[in-house]
């Protein structure tokens, strides 16, 4: 959807995955059909992506 500017605005999206997945961050792939997400608990850094609602966990 165009914005004011005539630009097409991108959703916000990575925002609610990262809510959803309870990460601090959450980054979309380049082609936008997944999503990365960190979490940092304790001295130990999570690293997740989503496909859909699939999860591929990588400790």
């Amino acid at each position: 959807m165009p914005d004011a500017g005539g630009e097409t605005s991108r959703p916000c999206w990575p925002q609610y995955v990262a809510a959803w997945a309870k990460a601090d961050a959450a980054i979309p792939s380049e082609d936008r059909r997944s999503i990365y997400t960190a979490t940092v608990l304790q001295n130990t850094l999570y690293i997740a992506s989503y496909d859909g609602l699939r999860p591929n966990t990588v400790q």
